[in-house]
């Protein structure tokens, strides 16, 4: 089965003036001879084997297998593919990187026109920088069980984690590019990645494993939002529970100051009670409780009736 997709990486376009060896490449593909005056030449990185956003990579024979088909396909606009195309890829390679993975680095032309003045004055201003590899390949392999992640027999779910692990996969397998579009894709890193499923091609949506695979996750989200809400629910139970002892506790205040006589200590708590918490509540509770038994009023001593003791004449 081939699926297909779309990735989006930072293109850091590179400009330059065509030189003979473009121009006879471009020949091969223009319908008339062009000179080097009419086309606007730039060179990208379409794609690389780094792992993206979407906790994906794609393979070395994947990247090969980009770089040879992406000559003579068109460079659209946001992959809208019910427009005419702005350009045409013309020669790719894979490059490789010290430290990096290797990534598709290929070359387009523009021909010159008042109509793309404005879209070629944004890629020379740097706001228009990124690119998006629109592509088909056949099968994306689990890096944790080695199964298609497009399948029921693989249980993972690329970026989670299982056992300390982070689920990642790879694209491998029979592979082609079939378009590349400048985006208007900001990103902080250098390959933000975007997984877009192309709505034209049979095999994309259709596969029914890959709908049931999707229709388990969203059973699972649903789950864990229900137990999210109890928990909630939960914690504005005890809140609740917790204001009205924090009100008994400031009622338990305000008896006690009334009752140890001593006005200027309400005065002085009350603007205070209503932000304490229940330990500091509990704290003045016991300090005034115990002033007040201090300050309580003991009874008079009662002298001892020795009357039955007294010896009378």
């Amino acid at each position: 089965m081939i699926h297909s997709g779309c990735k989006t990486i930072r293109a850091g376009g590179e400009s330059h003036e065509p030189s003979q060896r473009d121009m006879a490449l471009i020949a091969a593909y223009a319908g008339r001879p062009l000179e080097p005056s009419e086309v606007l030449v730039r060179a990208m990185v379409l794609c690389s084997g780094e792992l993206d956003r979407d906790y994906e990579r794609f393979s070395d024979g994947v990247l090969d297998q980009f770089a040879e088909s992406i000559p003579g396909k068109s460079l659209l606009i946001g992959h809208r593919r019910d427009a005419a195309p702005e350009g045409l890829f013309y020669r790719a390679e894979v490059v490789q990187r010290p430290g990096r993975a290797p990534a598709v680095k290929a070359w387009f032309y523009m021909l010159i026109t008042p109509e793309n003045d404005h879209l070629r004055k944004l890629m020379d201003a740097g706001v228009v920088r990124y690119t998006s590899i629109g592509f088909r390949c056949e099968r994306l392999t689990c890096d944790l069980c080695g199964r298609n992640v497009h399948s029921r027999e693989c249980p993972h779910i690329p970026g989670r984690e299982y056992d300390g692990r982070t689920a990642t996969a790879t694209w491998e397998g029979r592979a082609e590019a079939v378009e590349g579009s400048l985006v208007y894709l900001g990103s902080q890193r250098e390959a933000m990645l975007t997984k877009c499923w192309s709505d034209g091609h049979p095999d994309a949506l259709d596969d029914e494993t890959a709908r049931e695979k999707l229709l388990d996750v969203a059973e699972e989200l649903r789950a864990e939002v229900a137990a999210r809400d109890a928990e909630i629910a939960r914690l504005r139970a005890l809140a609740s529970d917790g204001e009205r002892f924090r009100e008994e506790l400031r009622g338990e205040v305000r008896a006690l100051c009334a009752l140890s006589g001593d006005r200027a200590a309400w005065e002085f708590h009350r603007p205070l009670v209503g932000a304490m918490d229940a330990a500091k509540l509990m704290e003045i509770r016991d300090r005034l409780r115990l002033r007040t038994a201090t300050n309580a009023p003991r009874p008079a001593a009662q002298t001892p009736d020795l009357s039955p003791y007294v010896t009378r004449s």
